[in-house]
């Protein structure tokens, strides 16, 4: 059995001897393997332990030459994956699948700092897996809503009990197509509409048809009673713009579609084949939908069977690419346990950094005009590597909802960008027109230095093996290395500004206009400089035209012990033991049957049980108090009293399943009891009593992990701590 300690090492290795495994003779496959097995020798040698001590800590040089080496397999993978002929589909599957864990350790190592801490590599592979946060106790504000998904606002309690706030959006699969379908099938269920076998049938197979014949649908039906439908569809948009043109329905339009599919209906009453009103409530229905696709779909270029909400996290590690993370909203994978104990994956985006336009505090009238004067520079280079990065990534949809804004002393000093999950589409630009709110090259007019030399020498083989493991489709992953190629072209022909750094600072009101672009004929901003400078000069008077009040995330989300990724969180345990006894005393303690009768043996162990199951808990919390305590600051064993032990954990699971016992023995000897108000009463509180804890059970898988990972983090500072107290004795008494 693997050692759970080496569990991303072992991973790696079994991705390794797969590969091995294959046994080819192409010159790529025997780079590929021969770096695969350098980077498996060095890591395997840093988690090597002898004599029962830990790992060895990584140092500077450690991390510097895993870096190298794990370069030098994401390069060794793309070189493989292009090469002609092309390789085995089983190789590339495999390669594909060991770069993206490469990818992933290369970003946790890069993020160590030697400098700040000290941990070895086995802790640092291991603290790149997913956060797993229990909301099973939380009290959540409603979920904001996203273009295709629900955000839930959230804090939480990292393991150095430092608050982390932002918000975490589910899983997400494009289902596009899935979607508008459902529209259609809602309609033909539904028995208002009163349609016959045949009829159904039509309403279910529109969609598939009229994707089929959209360019005929749209020619037949352009003239002068629908002057504004395009004279050619090109895409699925298209054809819903035209069905339900923005807020304008035209539901003969949708008739006039129907009858191009199903040619046996022309001439017919479609109301009397499909029901009075389901051409207005098709164009209704899709009208939003629409919208969606235009911008994932078409604009984007992103296809059904796509993961979204992880594109936020790829963002992030371009920007990290370009050595501008600042610019985007740190987003990591996350799982949360819900309420019934159900895990969903997703991920998680920290706050955002500055003023959001659509959520002002009170503080933003006091921002003027006078906030793009005398800046130190900073905002308007973070506008211009902005525009940089979201070319790169094809993320067609950065509009002012989701560009937060900073200001430092009243000045302008900086953006950063939250929801990304319109990027990394298999979108290749070839006009000079924007695409949606993508600014092309021709609309940039200035890129600072810095970036201009990030992008010229950056490689297709390095964006590759950056965006690696967040589930980009090859096509995608193409499509990025296609912009970037375009990108260098048009600065390789000098035709964007190339300004120094420093120079930035130079700007203000006046001269920053010779940077913005918009359109000509509807005024809209056409680069992110129009976008930012327009809302900066408005944000004293959006504050007084909101007509709400500001709530800042911290205050809409549960905060606190119950909130934190910690498994049997010891306040929220003793509450429910509390509401729990509350009721055992409440059906016990009135009226004359109980002063003479009392309550039975059975009964009364079940009180018995939830108080065990309650002092047990209050024994393991005083343990924790007591160990943060600042008497023992400097003691080896206290960070083991901080944490929950796993046969902590054991013994919580058996006491709570015992009061589980108690109350289906007490419920089976009233079974057949004569009813009255007492003994109803009681049994309604064993029936609670029956299923006490037994949700948190669902998750103590994942329970049990967090605290593994948490014990053996507090064993290593121990060992540490005992390790530095003896080197000091020992300075002592030389």
């Amino acid at each position: 059995m693997a050692d759970p300690k080496q569990k991303e090492l072992t991973q790696f290795q079994d991705l390794a001897k797969e590969i091995r495994d294959l046994g080819l003779d192409t010159p790529e496959y025997k780079v590929f393997v021969a770096s695969i097995s350098a980077a498996e020798q060095k890591m395997a040698a840093l988690h090597e332990t002898k004599r029962n001590k830990l790992a060895p800590v990584l140092s500077a040089q450690d991390r510097i030459d895993l870096l190298n080496l794990h370069r030098k397999i994401g390069q060794a993978a793309e070189l493989l994956l292009g090469a002609q002929p092309r390789p085995a589909e089983d190789l590339r599957k495999k390669a594909r699948k060991l770069t993206a864990v490469t990818a992933k350790n290369f970003r946790t190592i890069k993020a160590y700092n030697p400098a700040k801490e000290e941990k070895s590599l086995p802790e640092l592979l291991e603290d790149a897996r997913a956060v797993t946060l229990n909301l099973q106790d939380a009290e959540l504000e409603d979920t904001m809503s996203g273009n295709l998904s629900k955000r839930q606002p959230i804090s939480y309690l990292n393991d150095k009990g430092k608050k982390v706030t932002g918000v975490f959006t589910p899983k997400k699969t494009a289902d596009f197509f899935g979607g508008l379908q459902k529209i259609f099938e809602e309609e033909a269920n539904d028995p208002q509409n009163h349609m016959t076998e045949e009829a159904k049938q039509m309403m279910r197979g529109f969609l598939a048809l009229a994707v089929e014949n959209q360019q005929q649908i749209s020619q037949k039906n352009r003239g002068q009673s629908f002057p504004n439908v395009p004279q050619k569809v090109k895409n699925l948009s298209s054809l819903l713009w035209g069905l339900s043109f923005g807020k304008t329905l035209y539901p003969d339009y949708m008739e006039q579609a129907f009858c191009h599919v199903y040619p046996q209906l022309e001439g017919q009453n479609l109301s009397r084949v499909f029901g009075k009103g389901t051409m207005e409530r098709l164009c209704r229905k899709m009208e939003p939908v629409s919208t969606f696709i235009g911008i994932h779909v078409d604009s984007a270029n992103i296809g059904d069977g796509a993961r979204l909400d992880d594109r936020n996290a790829a963002m992030c590690a371009a920007a990290d690419l370009l050595g501008v993370s600042n610019l985007v909203a740190k987003a990591v994978p996350m799982k949360v346990i819900g309420p019934n104990g159900e895990v969903t994956e997703g991920t998680f985006m920290k706050k955002g950094k500055g003023l959001d336009p659509g959520n002002l505090p009170n503080s933003a009238m006091d921002i003027s005009e006078n906030a793009l004067n005398g800046t130190d520079g900073k905002g308007y280079k973070d506008l211009a590597d902005l525009q940089v990065l979201d070319y790169l990534c094809g993320n067609v949809d950065r509009h002012g909802g989701n560009l937060f804004y900073q200001f430092r002393n009243g000045k302008f000093c900086g953006v950063q960008a939250i929801d990304n999950d319109c990027a990394f589409g298999s979108l290749r630009p070839t006009g000079v027109s924007n695409i949606n709110r993508l600014v092309v090259p021709k609309n940039m007019k200035a890129i600072s230095r810095s970036m201009y030399n990030r992008i010229l020498t950056l490689t297709p083989e390095e964006l590759k093996f950056a965006l690696r493991g967040y589930g980009l489709s090859e096509s995608e992953l193409e499509a990025s290395v296609y912009r970037l190629d375009k990108l260098q072209t048009e600065l390789k022909k000098g035709t964007i500004r190339i300004m120094e750094d420093q120079d930035f600072k130079d700007l203000n009101a006046r001269t920053v206009k010779d940077l913005c672009v918009a359109n000509a004929q509807t005024g809209d901003p056409q680069n992110l400089f129009e976008t930012a400078t327009r809302t900066i000069k408005k944000l004293h008077t959006y504050r007084m035209t909101q007509g709400r009040a500001y709530r800042d995330l911290e205050e809409m989300d549960a905060i606190g012990e119950a909130n934190r990724a910690l498994p049997g969180t010891q306040d929220r345990e003793t509450h429910q033991c509390d509401l729990l006894l509350g009721e055992l005393e409440r059906v016990t303690n009135r009226g004359m049957w109980h002063f003479h009768k009392g309550t039975s043996p059975e009964f009364e162990a079940i009180r018995t049980a939830v108080r065990k199951y309650k002092e047990y808990q209050l024994r393991v919390r005083d343990r924790i108090r007591e160990a943060n305590s600042e008497g023992r600051k400097n003691d080896p064993d206290a960070p083991l009293d901080k944490v929950v032990q796993e046969q902590e954990l054991e013994e919580m699971a058996k006491l709570a399943k015992t009061v589980r016992e108690k109350a289906d023995v007490y419920l089976e000897k009233k079974a057949g009891s004569k009813y009255n108000s007492y003994t109803n009463s009681r049994k309604a509180v064993a029936q609670i009593a029956k299923t006490f804890g037994e949700y948190r059970e669902d998750v103590r898988e994942e329970e049990r992990e967090t605290q593994q990972k948490l014990t053996k983090t507090a064993t290593i500072q121990s060992k540490r701590m005992i390790e530095k107290q003896n080197r000091n004795q020992n300075q002592i008494v030389l």
